[in-house]
Parts: C-alpha cells; structure tokens; sequence
C-alpha cells in the first residue's frame, strides 16, 4: 500500500472503472492468496443470475428462452465452481443514477447467490457479505432472507487511503476486509461438506434407486429486465 500511494493518490475522475477497480483487486488477492477461494473478474456471466433469468423468460414470455445469458460482474468469489458472492466497481465519474443502477443489478445477483448459497448449504441462515464501490470509495453489506424477504444491512464504509494521514482511519476498512474472508473461508468449509454430502446421495440415488432427494424451488424469485432482441428488422424503403 506503502509503495503504490503515489499511483493511488494520482486516481481521479478521468480515470477508467477499471483503473479504480485493481487497487482493491489486488489487496483482495492477497488476503485470499492463501485459501481455496477463487477470484473471478470481468471473464463470465454469473451462472445463478443466469439460471433466474432463464425462469423469467419462462414466465413471461411466450417463447421458449434460447441464449439467456448471466449478468457480466466485476468480481465474483468462486468455490469449487460455486459463487459466494460478486462485488461491482464504478469509475469516480459516474452519475448517482448509474451508482444506483449498478447497486439494484448487484443485489439481484447477490440475492440469486444466496438463494443458491441456502439451498447448497440446506441452511435458511446462510448471509452473505457484498460490496459495491465508486472510485477508491465503497461499502460493505450483509444479506440475508427472512420469512421469505431480502433484508439488507450496511456493515462498513470501506476505502483505499490516497495519502498518509488517511492510514489510521483505514484500519476499520482492513478489519472489515479481514472478516470479509473470514465469513467465506468458513463458508468454504461448510460447502465442501454439503458437496460431498450431496455427492454421496446422487450417487445412492442413481446406483441403488432410492427415492430421489427433495430440492428447493428453483426460482429466487428474482425478476431481471428481458433479454433485449439481438437482432433488426429490415424495413423496405
């Protein structure tokens, strides 16, 4: 952090989203560096909005959905190809119209995460930490569902220091980050249980044709904008 305050004390808002986005990158990196957590940025749609967008389409439109596709994130955490949760970025330039934009986008997938989160958990106590950010300036949240209601909650205001004199206040943004990876490296090891758990019972399921196990409702209930048309129609002049 020591060596980079020049470069970060020079980001502004001529500089790009993603420009702001490898600072906190590359701190998350190294906090996770020594755990099976993997950091997926900006490659992929997330696979769970990806499946709520497919049971909207489903519901209401006529046809039947054909290359529904995942919501491109800027971060995502990854376990064993299972998501825990994603994390959104916006250049220091960008309207309040399109912070709040990308905050109701993030929630979404947040909230499909969670849904499956609960179901590959088989806990309905399951919470997951999000964060969303502008520039060198963000938040950290909790979430979880009750009586079948997202509930929401503000955990810390986070920032990366562009000067010195900025380092003391910045504590209470590390001893978030620090529970940030707490919370999933005991969530990890909690999935790599529920995994082999399940594993076990497809496997009885297929090979001595036990009745098979019940599973939740697909459907977050999470409703996304349709998928827009991808292709014109050619008027005649």
């Amino acid at each position: 952090m020591v060596v980079n305050l020049t470069e970060l004390k020079n980001i502004n808002k001529t500089y790009s989203e993603l420009q702001c986005f490898f600072p906190a990158y590359h701190i998350l990196s190294i906090l996770l560096r020594d755990t099976s957590i993997k950091i997926v940025i900006c490659e992929k749609g997330c696979d769970t909005s990806k499946n709520a967008r497919k049971i909207n389409e489903q519901c209401f439109t006529l046809k039947k959905p054909t290359n529904v596709r995942g919501r491109k994130l800027d971060l995502m955490l990854v376990y064993d190809d299972i998501v825990l949760c994603s994390a959104e970025w916006k250049s220091m330039a960008s309207s309040r119209a399109a912070i709040m934009k990308q905050f109701v986008k993030n929630l979404r997938v947040n909230n499909c995460i969670l849904h499956e989160l609960r179901e590959h958990l088989d806990d309905d106590n399951t919470i997951i930490l999000g964060m969303d950010w502008k520039g060198l300036l963000g938040y950290s949240y909790c979430m979880k569902m009750i009586d079948k209601v997202m509930v929401l909650k503000e955990t810390c205001k986070l920032f990366l220091p562009q000067d010195k004199c900025e380092f003391e206040d910045f504590s209470d943004t590390v001893a978030s980050l620090i529970q940030f990876k707490a919370h999933y490296v005991d969530m990890t090891k909690k999935v790599k249980v529920k995994i082999s758990k399940h594993r076990r019972e497809r496997f009885y399921d297929e090979q001595f044709n036990i009745t098979p196990t019940n599973s939740r409702s697909p459907s977050p209930h999470i409703f996304f904008t349709p998928k827009r048309p991808t292709t014109t129609r050619q008027h005649g002049e």
